[in-house]
């Protein structure tokens, strides 16, 4: 199967940000540890660590300080494919992306609720994932196969105006499989409910790291949760929860981050410029207080899904 997203460089954002610094920083800083903890962990973490991850800055720097702590210390690891954002529409239309154009069929009836148009979430795109998302939960399970390659995700307006939690049909979800013909064009898209400026997204094979070490480091940190858990758009790996497990049926397939780039130089991919760091482009995806929407899927095929706030 062709390979569907760009792959994130890790060593080359590493560099554009000037992170070799702070992996060295990390280590002597690991090094030092006692407990009670003694030594405030260094003001480059805070700086460098975003909320959830969305721009390339975030996950070289988190997996930065993840090599300064020694990756190896941190316990099992669970495989994830995490995605960083670019503005626009993808190269390939059926790659991950939030918001613009749907990977569809320009036949097929259009998803709508009380008679309006529904508008396209996201989109997310298993082709390179696949031996993440039929992963089975026990070793001796056979892993199903998916609906489809590409999960399609509408959404009728605003998170917590036009939908929420308290009603589950209020996403409509598809699977489509690649190599479709006759796609939808963008002249075919009815106005959305809400404009989202279109991004799609790069990929990055890392792992999520469930339960380090009692006397790891890492729990010296003032958030190490989001150095051992990845916050932000990923297709496997352990869901990195804003509140309390909502014990959802079935297993996590993939989980829709919030946007909110910041930072003067590369907010997202293709933006080498900020105007205001301090800004947030309205027109990005934000759920509620950065939340975000997992999702999980059970051995029917049928999906349940969650937000929860940052």
């Amino acid at each position: 199967m062709p390979q569907i997203h760009e792959r994130f460089d890790l060593p080359r954002w590493t560099r554009e940000f000037n992170l070799a610094p702070l992996q060295d920083e990390t280590r002597q800083w690991a090094a030092r540890q006692t407990h009670p903890i003694d030594d405030p962990e260094p003001a480059s973490f805070e700086s460098n660590c975003p909320l959830i991850i969305d721009g390339p800055r975030g996950l070289a720097a988190i997996e930065t300080i993840r090599a300064g702590l020694n990756i190896g210390t941190l316990g099992p690891p669970t495989p994830a494919d995490v995605f960083v954002w670019a503005l626009g529409e993808p190269a390939h239309p059926a790659a991950t992306k939030i918001g613009g154009v749907p990977y569809r069929p320009a036949a097929s009836p259009w998803p709508s609720r009380a008679g309006r148009p529904m508008g396209l979430l996201a989109q997310f795109c298993f082709a390179d994932s696949l031996d993440l998302a039929l992963t089975p939960a026990g070793l001796l399970r056979k892993p199903r196969p998916l609906p489809g390659d590409v999960l399609l995700i509408f959404a009728p307006g605003d998170y917590l105006v036009d939908w929420d939690d308290d009603e589950p049909d209020s996403l409509h979800f598809e699977w489509q499989p690649l190599g479709l013909q006759g796609l939808v064009r963008p002249e075919d898209v009815p106005p959305p409910p809400v404009r989202l400026n279109p991004t799609h997204a790069q990929i990055h094979r890392t792992a999520d790291y469930h339960h380090p070490p009692d006397n790891h480091p890492i729990y010296n940190l003032y958030d190490g949760k989001r150095i051992a858990l990845l916050r932000g758009s990923k297709i496997g790996g352990v869901p990195a929860f804003g509140h309390t497990d909502p014990r959802l049926p079935g297993r996590h397939l993939c989980t829709l981050g919030s946007l909110n780039p910041h930072g003067e130089t590369f907010p997202l991919l293709n933006v080498p410029n900020s105007p205001d760091d301090n800004t947030l482009d309205k027109s990005l995806l934000m759920l509620a207080d950065m939340g975000m929407l997992y999702l999980f899927i059970d051995k029917n095929g049928k999906l349940h899904w969650i937000v929860q706030g940052g």
